[in-house]
C-alpha cells in the first residue's frame, strides 16, 4: 500500500485515519513498487530504535496491528531480495512536533534492504521517541495530539473496555430474564 511521505494518512478507520486525531497524522514509509522514494544513509541508531518500537508495539497496542504478513513489492518485482526479518503487520505511531507519524513495520526492511531514507523530521522524532507504552510515550503522544488523548487504546484499556461492555451485556440479560 502506497502513501506519499508526509501526506495525511487515511489508511483505515479509527486511529489509522487522520480525521480521528487533533493534530495531523502523517504517513511515512508506506512504499510500493513502482513509486520512487528517497534514498541515502540514515543514522545507525534509527534502525535499532525502530526495531525496539516495533517490538513493543505488539505488547502495548495489539488491537492496532493487522493480521497477516505483507510481501515487499520491490523484492517481488526483482529489485532485490530482503534480508531483514520484518513484522509487516505492525504499525507505529511516532509523536512529533505538533504531528503524529504513522509508519508500517516494513519501514525497517525498506531502510535496511532498500536504502530508503525517511524524511528528516521523522528520523528526529524516532530518535527522540520514548519507549512504547511508557508514561513518557503516552505523554509525548498526547502532547503531539494538541494535548488531547490519542484515539489509541493500550492492551489494558482494551481489556477494561471489553470487561465493562461484557458486564453491561450481562446486566441487560439478567434484567431481561427477570
Amino acid at each position: 500500500m502506497y502513501f506519499q511521505d508526509l501526506g495525511l494518512c487515511d489508511y483505515h478507520s479509527g486511529p489509522h485515519d487522520f480525521k480521528t486525531w487533533c493534530s495531523p497524522l502523517l504517513s511515512v514509509g508506506w512504499l510500493e513498487h513502482p513509486h520512487s522514494y528517497s534514498t541515502g544513509p540514515t543514522p545507525p541508531a534509527l534502525l535499532y530504535q525502530l526495531e525496539s518500537l516495533i517490538e513493543k508495539s505488539w505488547e502495548h497496542y495489539p488491537s492496532f496491528a493487522f493480521r497477516g504478513p505483507y510481501s515487499c513489492s520491490f523484492c517481488v518485482n526483482g529489485h532485490s531480495v530482503g534480508t531483514r526479518n520484518t513484522r509487516s503487520h505492525e504499525n507505529l505511531w511516532i509523536p512529533g512536533d505538533g504531528v503524529i507519524y504513522l509508519a508500517p513495520g516494513m519501514i525497517t526492511h525498506y531502510i535496511g534492504d532498500h536504502e530508503y531514507r525517511p524524511p528528516e523530521c521523522f528520523i528526529k522524532a524516532v530518535l527522540s521517541c520514548p519507549d512504547y507504552g511508557t508514561p513518557g510515550y503516552c505523554a509525548a503522544l498526547r502532547a503531539a495530539n494538541a494535548g488531547k488523548p490519542p484515539p489509541l487504546l493500550t492492551t489494558k484499556e482494551v481489556a477494561e473496555k471489553w470487561a465493562a461492555e461484557r458486564a453491561e451485556m450481562l446486566k441487560r440479560q439478567t434484567k431481561n430474564l427477570s
